[in-house]
């Protein structure tokens, strides 16, 4: 039994170890959101339920007191709607204020343009915070009339925005409001960053998405990253991203605890049967023993 103990103390300690603290995680850094709402026209067409609409307010609900947000909208171009703020009454009221006035405006949606805008500090990283993107949008890059110009912007966007933001540690975590959204451009960005991407379900859905969203985004945030170290790893041709390590580890943990468990039943078996064998030879020799006269 005492092996089984050891284990046990040893599992117990890694559990308390690995499980987060808080929001702000074993950097001690704040988060720093920046939130990028599409305004398009063809959101609008896309967005016919405004699913945009019940996504903000849930957001602006959820966001974690103590954290700094800020919130961008573009559509031609970005907009900053709500300036950087720490995250506390106040701020919540001036960003729905703000979210009540929002409209449709623009032709197209230029998302390159929006991102890059969105981090002008993408470079100078502010001590004490780690960045993230949320992005709201039911389209893609819609930058021009051609699709050829639209193809060559997200092939650019790709090439040169996505790895500075992956090695300044800043991931987006793409929401698709819409069955017209780009999937495959806002998954290969969220991926491409650290990030992550979700396709938006029913209004009654997507409050507890949006949660997982920024649970998401709160776990990877406690994972320091320096800029020569990529947030992300891989398995072969598929990125894993640092919010998968912990499951990850409770299960490798999980089992060792069962091989250990395992072996131990198996050798308890042994000394078991070993003992029976060892009566019966006992048996038998004091049988075949001649009785005394």
């Amino acid at each position: 039994m005492r092996p089984l103990l050891l284990c046990a103390a040893w599992l117990g300690s890694f559990f308390l170890l690995a499980v987060p603290a808080g929001f702000a995680g074993e950097t001690g850094l704040k988060p720093d959101l920046r939130l990028l709402v599409d305004v398009s026209a063809g959101m609008q067409v896309a967005d016919a339920e405004d699913r945009r609409a019940v996504a903000l307010e849930h957001l602006l609900g959820l966001l974690p007191d103590g954290a700094r947000a800020s919130l961008w909208t573009f559509a031609d171009e970005p907009l900053a709607l709500v300036p950087p703020g720490t995250v506390d009454d106040d701020w919540r009221g001036q960003a729905r204020s703000a979210v009540e006035g929002l409209s449709w405006a623009g032709t197209r949606s230029n998302l390159p343009e929006a991102l890059a805008a969105a981090v002008p500090d993408l470079d100078t990283p502010e001590p004490g915070y780690r960045r993230a993107i949320i992005l709201l949008t039911g389209g893609g890059i819609d930058v021009a009339e051609s699709p050829m110009i639209n193809a060559v912007a997200a092939r650019d966007l790709m090439a040169t925005l996505v790895p500075r933001l992956r090695a300044n540690a800043v991931p987006v975590y793409s929401v698709a409001l819409s069955a017209q959204a780009d999937w495959p451009l806002l998954r290969a960005l969220a991926r491409g960053t650290g990030g992550d991407a979700v396709r938006a379900g029913t209004a009654g859905q997507l409050p507890g998405q949006l949660q997982q969203v920024l649970q998401r985004a709160a776990l990877a945030l406690q994972v320091e990253a320096a800029p020569d170290k990529p947030t992300l790893v891989t398995r072969g041709s598929e990125p894993l991203r640092d919010d998968f390590r912990l499951p990850m580890l409770y299960l490798a943990a999980l089992g060792l605890l069962v091989l250990l468990v395992a072996w131990l039943v198996l050798q308890r078996r042994k000394r078991h049967k070993l003992e029976v064998w060892q009566k019966r030879a006992q048996h038998l020799q004091a049988q075949s023993r001649p009785p005394d006269p």
